[in-house]
C-alpha cells in the first residue's frame, strides 16, 4: 500500500510540474495580426502585434483585427 501511495504522489508531482512549465515551453515567440473577411477564414491584416513575455500572450499595438 505504501508503494502505491508513493507512486501516486510522484505522478501528481510530475503532472503538476508539466502543467506549471506548459506556458513557457509552448509559448509563441511572435504574433501576427489577422482579420476575418466575410465568411472566409482569417487573413493577414494591417497593424502590429507583439508577444508579451510577462503575460505570455499576444498583445495588439495597432492591429485592425486580432492578434495570434
Amino acid at each position: 500500500m505504501l508503494r502505491r501511495i508513493t507512486k501516486v504522489v510522484l505522478l501528481v508531482a510530475f503532472v503538476t510540474a508539466m502543467v506549471a512549465s506548459g506556458p513557457v515551453a509552448f509559448a509563441r515567440s511572435g504574433c501576427r495580426c489577422y482579420r476575418f473577411i466575410g465568411d472566409r477564414g482569417p487573413f493577414p491584416a494591417p497593424g502590429g502585434c507583439y508577444f508579451d513575455q510577462k503575460a505570455l500572450q499576444c498583445v495588439s499595438v495597432s492591429c485592425t483585427g486580432f492578434c495570434y
